[in-house]
Protein backbone atom coordinates (compact mmCIF):
# COMPACT_ATOMS: atom_id res chain seq x y z
CA UNK A 1 0.00 0.00 0.00
CA UNK A 2 3.01 2.27 0.42
CA UNK A 3 4.35 1.63 -3.11
CA UNK A 4 2.45 4.41 -4.98
CA UNK A 5 3.51 7.00 -2.40
CA UNK A 6 7.10 5.77 -2.63
CA UNK A 7 7.01 6.06 -6.42
CA UNK A 8 5.63 9.60 -6.10
CA UNK A 9 8.46 10.63 -3.81
CA UNK A 10 11.02 9.06 -6.14
CA UNK A 11 9.55 10.90 -9.14
CA UNK A 12 9.67 14.22 -7.31
CA UNK A 13 13.28 13.58 -6.30
CA UNK A 14 14.23 12.75 -9.90
CA UNK A 15 12.41 15.84 -11.19
CA UNK A 16 14.20 18.01 -8.64
CA UNK A 17 17.58 16.60 -9.67
CA UNK A 18 16.77 17.19 -13.36
CA UNK A 19 15.74 20.79 -12.67
CA UNK A 20 18.91 21.32 -10.63
CA UNK A 21 21.01 19.88 -13.46
CA UNK A 22 19.29 22.08 -16.05
CA UNK A 23 19.73 25.18 -13.85
CA UNK A 24 23.43 24.48 -13.38
CA UNK A 25 23.89 23.62 -17.04
CA UNK A 26 22.31 26.95 -17.95
CA UNK A 27 24.89 28.74 -15.83
CA UNK A 28 27.84 26.71 -17.08
CA UNK A 29 30.51 29.11 -18.22
CA UNK A 30 28.65 32.21 -17.04
CA UNK A 31 31.24 34.42 -15.41
CA UNK A 32 30.70 36.59 -12.36
CA UNK A 33 33.08 39.02 -10.67
CA UNK A 34 33.04 39.44 -6.90
CA UNK A 35 34.62 42.72 -5.78
CA UNK A 36 35.22 43.46 -2.12
CA UNK A 37 36.30 46.69 -0.45
CA UNK A 38 39.98 47.56 -0.26
CA UNK A 39 41.66 46.61 3.03
CA UNK A 40 38.54 44.75 4.13
CA UNK A 41 38.17 43.46 7.67
CA UNK A 42 38.78 39.70 8.09
CA UNK A 43 35.08 39.07 8.70
CA UNK A 44 34.22 40.65 5.33
CA UNK A 45 36.87 38.54 3.58
CA UNK A 46 35.43 35.45 5.27
CA UNK A 47 31.89 36.33 4.15
CA UNK A 48 33.15 36.97 0.61
CA UNK A 49 34.82 33.54 0.57
CA UNK A 50 31.56 31.90 1.67
CA UNK A 51 29.69 33.74 -1.09
CA UNK A 52 32.21 32.63 -3.69
CA UNK A 53 31.85 29.01 -2.56
CA UNK A 54 28.08 29.25 -3.03
CA UNK A 55 28.43 30.77 -6.50
CA UNK A 56 30.82 28.04 -7.64
CA UNK A 57 28.38 25.41 -6.33
CA UNK A 58 25.61 27.09 -8.37
CA UNK A 59 27.70 26.69 -11.54
CA UNK A 60 29.16 30.18 -11.96
CA UNK A 61 32.74 30.77 -13.03
CA UNK A 62 34.45 33.45 -10.94
CA UNK A 63 36.58 35.72 -13.09
CA UNK A 64 37.44 39.43 -13.40
CA UNK A 65 35.26 41.25 -15.92
CA UNK A 66 32.44 38.73 -15.60
CA UNK A 67 29.00 39.15 -17.14
CA UNK A 68 27.58 39.93 -13.72
CA UNK A 69 29.31 41.87 -10.98
CA UNK A 70 28.82 41.45 -7.24
CA UNK A 71 30.14 44.40 -5.22
CA UNK A 72 30.66 44.33 -1.47
CA UNK A 73 30.97 47.60 0.44
CA UNK A 74 30.51 49.27 3.82
CA UNK A 75 28.43 52.43 3.39
CA UNK A 76 25.78 53.25 6.03
CA UNK A 77 24.43 56.11 3.89
CA UNK A 78 23.07 53.59 1.36
CA UNK A 79 20.86 51.88 3.95
CA UNK A 80 17.38 53.16 4.85
CA UNK A 81 16.64 54.79 8.21
CA UNK A 82 14.62 51.92 9.69
CA UNK A 83 15.15 49.39 12.46
CA UNK A 84 16.52 47.06 9.76
CA UNK A 85 18.59 49.80 8.18
CA UNK A 86 21.57 51.67 9.52
CA UNK A 87 21.90 49.99 12.89
CA UNK A 88 24.94 47.86 13.72
CA UNK A 89 25.34 44.66 11.69
CA UNK A 90 22.66 45.65 9.15
CA UNK A 91 22.89 45.10 5.40
CA UNK A 92 21.14 45.77 2.11
CA UNK A 93 21.05 43.59 -1.01
CA UNK A 94 20.18 45.23 -4.35
CA UNK A 95 20.13 43.11 -7.51
CA UNK A 96 19.56 43.78 -11.21
CA UNK A 97 20.29 41.71 -14.30
CA UNK A 98 23.95 42.69 -14.46
CA UNK A 99 24.87 43.78 -10.92
CA UNK A 100 24.33 42.75 -7.30
CA UNK A 101 25.32 45.05 -4.44
CA UNK A 102 26.00 43.93 -0.89
CA UNK A 103 26.13 46.98 1.38
CA UNK A 104 26.79 46.77 5.12
CA UNK A 105 26.27 49.40 7.78
CA UNK A 106 29.59 48.11 9.15
CA UNK A 107 31.97 45.21 8.50
CA UNK A 108 29.76 42.71 10.34
CA UNK A 109 26.78 43.86 8.29
CA UNK A 110 28.71 43.35 5.05
CA UNK A 111 29.64 39.85 6.21
CA UNK A 112 26.00 39.00 7.02
CA UNK A 113 24.94 40.41 3.66
CA UNK A 114 27.40 38.08 1.92
CA UNK A 115 26.03 35.13 3.89
CA UNK A 116 22.43 36.07 3.00
CA UNK A 117 23.24 36.38 -0.70
CA UNK A 118 25.11 33.07 -0.55
CA UNK A 119 21.99 31.42 0.90
CA UNK A 120 19.74 32.95 -1.78
CA UNK A 121 22.06 31.74 -4.53
CA UNK A 122 22.27 28.30 -2.93
CA UNK A 123 18.48 27.91 -2.77
CA UNK A 124 17.72 29.23 -6.27
CA UNK A 125 20.95 27.85 -7.82
CA UNK A 126 21.53 31.31 -9.30
CA UNK A 127 21.95 34.95 -8.32
CA UNK A 128 18.76 37.00 -7.95
CA UNK A 129 17.97 39.41 -10.79
CA UNK A 130 15.39 41.60 -9.01
CA UNK A 131 15.91 42.31 -5.34
CA UNK A 132 16.01 45.15 -2.84
CA UNK A 133 16.22 43.67 0.64
CA UNK A 134 17.31 45.10 3.98
CA UNK A 135 17.83 43.30 7.25
CA UNK A 136 19.42 43.85 10.62
CA UNK A 137 19.29 42.39 14.12
CA UNK A 138 16.83 43.46 16.78
CA UNK A 139 19.05 41.96 19.49
CA UNK A 140 22.54 43.40 19.83
CA UNK A 141 23.93 40.34 21.66
CA UNK A 142 23.31 36.87 20.25
CA UNK A 143 25.51 34.09 21.55
CA UNK A 144 26.17 30.80 23.24
CA UNK A 145 27.65 29.74 26.55
CA UNK A 146 30.56 27.32 26.93
CA UNK A 147 30.65 25.56 30.31
CA UNK A 148 34.21 25.04 31.56
CA UNK A 149 33.02 23.16 34.60
CA UNK A 150 31.98 19.71 35.68
CA UNK A 151 29.29 18.27 37.89
CA UNK A 152 29.75 19.29 41.50
CA UNK A 153 32.28 22.10 41.06
CA UNK A 154 32.64 25.46 39.38
CA UNK A 155 36.39 25.70 39.82
CA UNK A 156 37.93 23.09 37.54
CA UNK A 157 41.38 23.84 36.10
CA UNK A 158 41.10 24.67 32.40
CA UNK A 159 43.79 22.25 31.22
CA UNK A 160 44.09 20.00 28.16
CA UNK A 161 43.50 16.99 30.42
CA UNK A 162 40.24 18.29 31.94
CA UNK A 163 38.85 20.10 28.86
CA UNK A 164 40.58 18.80 25.71
CA UNK A 165 38.01 20.42 23.40
CA UNK A 166 39.09 23.86 24.60
CA UNK A 167 42.53 23.33 23.04
CA UNK A 168 41.28 21.87 19.74
CA UNK A 169 41.97 24.61 17.16
CA UNK A 170 40.22 22.80 14.29
CA UNK A 171 37.11 22.28 16.39
CA UNK A 172 37.06 25.95 17.43
CA UNK A 173 37.46 27.12 13.83
CA UNK A 174 34.49 25.00 12.76
CA UNK A 175 32.45 26.19 15.74
CA UNK A 176 33.22 29.87 15.13
CA UNK A 177 32.25 29.45 11.46
CA UNK A 178 28.99 27.86 12.62
CA UNK A 179 28.28 30.75 14.98
CA UNK A 180 28.95 33.37 12.29
CA UNK A 181 26.79 31.56 9.74
CA UNK A 182 23.91 31.54 12.25
CA UNK A 183 24.38 35.25 13.10
CA UNK A 184 25.77 34.80 16.62
CA UNK A 185 28.24 37.47 17.71
CA UNK A 186 29.59 36.48 21.12
CA UNK A 187 30.57 33.54 23.31
CA UNK A 188 30.24 33.43 27.09
CA UNK A 189 32.49 31.18 29.19
CA UNK A 190 31.23 29.82 32.51
CA UNK A 191 33.83 28.86 35.10
CA UNK A 192 34.73 29.76 38.67
CA UNK A 193 37.76 31.82 37.71
CA UNK A 194 39.39 30.68 34.45
CA UNK A 195 41.80 33.53 33.79
CA UNK A 196 44.70 32.23 35.84
CA UNK A 197 44.78 29.21 33.50
CA UNK A 198 45.05 31.35 30.36
CA UNK A 199 48.06 33.54 31.22
CA UNK A 200 51.58 32.59 32.30
CA UNK A 201 53.52 35.19 34.30
CA UNK A 202 57.28 34.82 34.56
CA UNK A 203 57.36 36.58 37.94
CA UNK A 204 54.72 34.29 39.39
CA UNK A 205 55.14 30.80 37.92
CA UNK A 206 53.20 29.24 40.78
CA UNK A 207 50.09 31.16 39.66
Amino acid sequence: TQLPATIGVARRAILFMLLLFVARAGLAGEQVSVCGPDAAEPCVEWGKARLEESLRAAGYELAPGGKRVVTISVDPSRLPMTHKGRGPESFRLVASQDRVSVVGSDSAGAMYGCLELAELARRAVRLPEQLDQCDGPRMSLRGTCIFLMKLGSYDYPVTPKEFPFFYDRKLWTEYLDFLAENRFNYIAFWNGHPFDYFVKLEEYPEA
